[in-house]
């Protein structure tokens, strides 16, 4: 599940900002 979070936050530029950092150790977010 957790991937499937993190796709969101990549594909979805509204995503909430708190989730995007709760994930930041996933370089994908920094790309």
């Amino acid at each position: 599940e957790d991937a499937d979070v993190r796709i969101l936050t990549i594909l979805d530029p509204d995503y909430p900002l708190y989730l995007k950092q709760i994930y930041t150790p996933t370089p994908a977010l920094y790309v």
